[in-house]
């Protein structure tokens, strides 16, 4: 039964409220008024809609990242390099 009664007193606290009215008072401390909202002062922590972009934005790097490597695969800089100095002086007009 004492697992019961933890479980029944122990509550998440949010990381952001719209109000100070729903934040326990017992936690009120813990809180810092930001932008209108009520945030909980951790050091380190970050919004889940800041966390969700950052997370959007490195899922299409990486495909971005995967869909150059197959297009280049194979291919060494330095080959490219020369062959395109050659096409360059292949291009030039002759005197």
């Amino acid at each position: 039964m004492v697992g019961a009664q933890n479980a029944q007193t122990s509550m998440a606290l949010k990381f952001k409220t719209k109000s100070k009215d729903e934040v326990p008072a017992e936690h009120l401390s813990l809180y810092t008024e930001r932008d209108g909202a009520w945030l909980f002062d951790v050091e380190g922590a970050v919004e889940k809609a800041k966390l969700d972009e950052f997370r959007t934005s490195n899922v299409a790097l990486l495909k971005e990242r995967d869909e150059l490597k197959q297009r280049y695969d194979g291919l060494e800089p330095d080959q490219v390099r020369t062959s395109r100095r050659r096409s360059r002086s292949s291009k030039r007009p002759r005197c």
